[in-house]
C-alpha cells in the first residue's frame, strides 16, 4: 500500500521542528556548560555534538528508508496503473467539491479521445459524445452521481469516426473521516459485443430462425390490443397437404417449400402489416385497418399467387392455402380470441373444399364444440366397440353377378348416435388414430370375407381402403401380411384401395406396391381422375383396377364433358390393362352406358346401398347357390 503524501508531509514537518528544538537545546547546554566548567566545557561541547549529530543520522536512515519503500510501492502502483489502462475497462472519479471528473487512460480506448480531453468540461466533452436517444440516462446517471447513490446505467457513445459502442459505467459513493460525501469513483466497460448477443438472443427468441419471420412468441409480446386503436384483420393460414409433402418428400423439402411460401406470402401484403409464421405450416396475416372488402382483396390475391407451382430441388409442386379470417373488435376482445376465431374459420374454409377463405361466425363454434365432442368420444368407441362394418356389393356388369364387397366403416355412437364418415375419419387422420382403426377394419373385413367364402360365395373378394397415412406407416406391408396370416384369406381375395395421393411421393408408393404386388394382395386406385394421377406413373406402378370416381358417373346422359371422362377412363384402362370399376351407380340408364363401354365392375345404389352384415347374410350368403345378384 503507498504512503499516504499527506502523512509524509507531516512527518517531514515534526522531524523540522524535532531538530530545532534540539539544537536549541544543545547549544544552550554548550553555553551553560562553559560559563560553569571553563576548560572542562569541552567535554559537554562534545556530548553536545553527539547528541546533536546522532538522531539526524538516526532520522536520515530512516527517512531513507521510508522514501525506498515508497519508491517500490510506487512502483507497484505503476505496475498496477499500466494494467488497468491496457484494459479495455477505464476508471473514473467524481470530485463533489470541484464537480470535476477524473479518468484513467484506458478511457482514451473506449471514447476514442485523449483521456485528459474527457476530464474537463464533461459537459461539453464526454458527456457530448453520448448518444442522443441515450442523454436522458445520462441524465439520471449525473442525478445519481450528484447524491452519492450506487449507479450502473447502460448506454451508447459516439466515437470522433462515427462508431457506436455501447458502454456500461458503473459507480460507487466515496465519504470522508467525518461522513461527508467526498467523491464518487467506478468503472466505465465496454458491453457492445454483449449488447449484440442480447439483441441476437432477443430476435432468436421472438423469429422463426427458418422463415426468419415473427413467431408467436413476437405475436405474444409485441402485437398487443391495447397498442392497436384501430381495427383490424387476422388471416389464419394453413397450407393444405402440406403434411403429405413433408412425409413422403423429407422435412429438407418441407423446410425449402415453407421458405418459398413465406416469400410469397410477403409479395401479398404491404409493409404496415404484419405476417408471422405461427408453427408448423400455419402462418398468420395481420392487416391493420382494413374493411372486409379489403381482407377479401387480400385473400383473393393470397390464393391466386399460390396458382402457380413452387419449385423445389426442380421439382414443381402446388400448394394451396385455406384462410380464416377473424376481425378486431367484431370477433374478440383479446388477441387470443381473434386467433382462435380465426382458426374457427380456417377449419371451415378447409371442410368447405380448401383453398379458399371463411370468415367467421359465431355459429361455427358449435361446429369446435362437435368436433370436441368427436375427439372425446372416438377413443372410447374403439374400446368400446362402437365402430362396425357395412358392406357394398361389386357386380360384375356382364351377368350381374356379385364378385366382391367394399368394406366401409361406420360408427354408432352409444351417446350421439350415427356418425358419418365424412366427419370422424378426417378427424382421426388428424388426431392420429387411424392407423389403428384402419387395421382393426382390414381384420375385419378379410375375417368376414374368408367366413362367407366358406358359406358359398367362394370367389368373393373384399376392398378396403386404406388412409394415406396407414399407407405411409412403414410396418403397413408387415400388418398386411398379419392379417392375412391371422385370418388365413388368400391374399389375390383381397383389394387395397388408394387415392391418387399416393402419387406424391413415387419411390415410396412403388416400393410398397411392389411388396404388396409379390404377397399377391390387388391394388386399385379409388377416386380416379379427381387426384394427382400421372399416365406415366400409373404405366410403372403394380396396380390392378382403377375406380371411377361417382362424380363423372353422375354426369351420365348430362354433361357430354363427364360422359367424354368416363369413356377417356375406360379405353385408358383396357389398353393399360386394368381392371375398371364403375362406382355411384344409381340408374338403368347409366348401367346401359357404362356395359356398352365394356365397363367390367360396378358398384352403387342401384345394385345395393352399403349392408350390414344381417342384410349382406340375408341377401346374397343364402342366395349364393345362384350366384346372381338379388336386386331390391
Amino acid at each position: 500500500m503507498m504512503l499516504d503524501e499527506s502523512k509524509v508531509r507531516k512527518l517531514e514537518r515534526d522531524l523540522v521542528f524535532f531538530f530545532i528544538v534540539l539544537i536549541t537545546f544543545c547549544k544552550s547546554f554548550a553555553v551553560a556548560a562553559f560559563h560553569y566548567y571553563g576548560n572542562q566545557a569541552y567535554y559537554y561541547v562534545i556530548f553536545d555534538t553527539v547528541l546533536f549529530v546522532f538522531p539526524i543520522i538516526y532520522f536520515s536512515i530512516k527517512y531513507k528508508s521510508m522514501d525506498k519503500q515508497n519508491d517500490e510501492i510506487n512502483k507497484k502502483m505503476e505496475h498496477y496503473t499500466q494494467i488497468v489502462d491496457n484494459t479495455s475497462a477505464a476508471l473514473w472519479s467524481y470530485d463533489i467539491h470541484t464537480k470535476q471528473f477524473y479518468f484513467s487512460k484506458g478511457v482514451s480506448k473506449l471514447f476514442g479521445y485523449k483521456h485528459n480531453y474527457l476530464s474537463y468540461d464533461p459537459e461539453k466533452r464526454w458527456i457530448g459524445a453520448v448518444h442522443p436517444r441515450d442523454l436522458s440516462i445520462v441524465g439520471e446517471l449525473m442525478e445519481d452521481v450528484a447524491i452519492g447513490l450506487d449507479t450502473s446505467k447502460e448506454f451508447r457513445i459516439i466515437l470522433p469516426n462515427k462508431e457506436v459502442k455501447w458502454i456500461q459505467m458503473t459507480g460507487s459513493p466515496y465519504y470522508s473521516r467525518i461522513g461527508m460525501l467526498d467523491k464518487v469513483t467506478g468503472v466505465v466497460i465496454e458491453i457492445t459485443e454483449q449488447i449484440k448477443y442480447k439483441e441476437k438472443f432477443q430476435y432468436l427468441a421472438h423469429h422463426d430462425p427458418l422463415t426468419e419471420l415473427p413467431n408467436r412468441t413476437y405475436l405474444k409480446n409485441h402485437l398487443k390490443l391495447e397498442e392497436k386503436n384501430l381495427p383490424f384483420s387476422l388471416l389464419f393460414i394453413d397450407l393444405d397437404r402440406f403434411k403429405i409433402v413433408n412425409d413422403t418428400q423429407g422435412h429438407e423439402f418441407g423446410d425449402l417449400l415453407l421458405i418459398e411460401v413465406s416469400k410469397r406470402f410477403k409479395q401479398c401484403i404491404y409493409g404496415k402489416d404484419s405476417l408471422i409464421r405461427y408453427g408448423g405450416d400455419e402462418f398468420i396475416i395481420i392487416l391493420d385497418n382494413a374493411d372486409k372488402e379489403e381482407t377479401i382483396e387480400i385473400c383473393k390475391k393470397i390464393i391466386h399467387e399460390f396458382r402457380e407451382p413452387f419449385i423445389i430441388k426442380g421439382l414443381e409442386f402446388f400448394s394451396s392455402p385455406s384462410i380464416g379470417i377473424g376481425l378486431y373488435p367484431l370477433d374478440g376482445k383479446s388477441m387470443e380470441e381473434i386467433i382462435q376465431a380465426a382458426d374457427t374459420a380456417m377449419y371451415h374454409a378447409k371442410e368447405n373444399g380448401r383453398n379458399n377463405y371463411k370468415f367467421f361466425k359465431s355459429s361455427l363454434n358449435e361446429v369446435n364444440r362437435r368436433k370436441l365432442q368427436l375427439e372425446n368420444r372416438m377413443r372410447r368407441g374403439l374400446e368400446n366397440k362402437e365402430f362396425y362394418v357395412q358392406y357394398q356389393p361389386k357386380v360384375r356388369l356382364s351377368d350381374d353377378k356379385v364378385v366382391g364387397m367394399e368394406a366401409l366403416m361406420r360408427w354408432s355412437s352409444s351417446e350421439l348416435g350415427e356418425i358419418s364418415p365424412v366427419e370422424f375419419i378426417p378427424l382421426a387422420e388428424e388426431l392420429g388414430i387411424i392407423v389403428e382403426m384402419g387395421e382393426w377394419i382390414l381384420q375385419e373385413a378379410a375375417a368376414q370375407c374368408k367366413q362367407w367364402q366358406e358359406e358359398g360365395l367362394t370367389e368373393l373378394t373384399v376392398s378396403v381402403n386404406i388412409s394415406p397415412v396407414q399407407f405411409k406407416d412403414q410396418k403397413f406391408v408387415t400388418r398386411v401380411l398379419h392379417v392375412l396370416q391371422q385370418t388365413g384369406l388368400q391374399p389375390e381375395y383381397l383389394e387395397i384401395e388408394l387415392t391418387e395421393s399416393i402419387m406424391q411421393d413415387i419411390e415410396n408408393a412403388k416400393f410398397v406396391l411392389e411388396c404388396l404386388q409379390e404377397i399377391g394382395v390387388k391394388v386399385a386406385i379409388d377416386d380416379f381422375g379427381t387426384g394427382y394421377s400421372s399416365l406415366n406413373y400409373l404405366r410403372h406402378l403394380p396396380i390392378n383396377t382403377l375406380k371411377i370416381d361417382k362424380s363423372f358417373i353422375h354426369g351420365i346422359n348430362t354433361k357430354e364433358d363427364e360422359e367424354s371422362i368416363v369413356k377417356t377412363i375406360v379405353y385408358m384402362g383396357h389398353n393399360m390393362k386394368f381392371e375398371v370399376v364403375a362406382e355411384g351407380i344409381e340408374n338403368a340408364s347409366q348401367l346401359r352406358f357404362l356395359q356398352d363401354l365394356n365397363c367390367e365392375i360396378g358398384q352403387g345404389f342401384y345394385f345395393s346401398k352399403p349392408l350390414t352384415y344381417e342384410d349382406f347374410v340375408q341377401r346374397y350368403v343364402s342366395s349364393s347357390a345362384e350366384g346372381t345378384l338379388l336386386k331390391s
